[in-house]
C-alpha cells in the first residue's frame, strides 16, 4: 500500500519548519497564526495574482517559499508562475512529495528555459535539508 500524499498545508508546514532551521525569519504564510503572503508584481509596478505559501528574510534579503502537490506538477503554466517567484527574491524554494521528486524534476526543471535556475532550491517532503535544482543532461553532439 503507497504512503499518503502529504496536502498541501503540511508541504507548507514543512516549508516553513525547514526555512527556520536555516535560520530565515518567516514573515508570512499560507498557515494558521501567520499573515497572508502579497501577491508578487509583475511586469513594472502591476500586482500580479501570484502568490508565495511563505516569505521570509534572512537579514535583508527575502527567501521564497513554494508548495506544490503531485496534481499540480503536472500544470503546464507551473514554470513560468516559478520564474515568476524567482525573479523577485534572493532564493526560491519549491517544496515537492518525495514520492513526485522525479517527475517534478523532469517536468518543471529539465525541459523549461529557466534564467533564475541559480536561485531555484528544491526540498523533497520528508527530507529537512533542500538541494540544488540538478542540472538537465547535457545535450549529445
Amino acid at each position: 500500500m503507497p504512503a499518503e500524499e502529504p496536502t498541501h498545508d503540511e508541504l507548507v508546514q514543512h516549508l516553513m519548519r525547514c526555512m527556520q532551521q536555516e535560520g530565515i525569519t518567516v514573515e508570512a504564510a499560507d498557515a494558521p497564526g501567520h499573515s497572508r503572503p502579497r501577491p508578487v508584481k509583475l511586469l513594472g509596478l502591476r500586482p500580479g495574482r501570484l502568490r508565495p505559501d511563505v516569505v521570509g528574510r534572512d537579514g535583508r534579503r527575502m527567501t521564497l517559499g513554494k508548495a506544490i502537490s503531485a496534481t499540480e506538477i503536472a500544470d503546464s503554466s507551473l514554470p513560468g508562475r516559478l520564474e515568476t517567484f524567482a525573479r523577485h527574491c534572493r532564493m526560491l524554494v519549491v517544496c515537492v512529495p518525495g514520492s513526485a521528486a522525479d517527475e517534478a524534476i523532469a517536468t518543471l526543471f529539465h525541459g523549461q528555459q529557466l534564467p533564475h535556475r541559480a536561485k531555484l532550491r528544491l526540498l523533497v517532503h520528508p527530507r529537512m535539508k533542500w538541494e540544488d535544482v540538478p542540472k538537465p543532461p547535457a545535450r549529445a553532439r
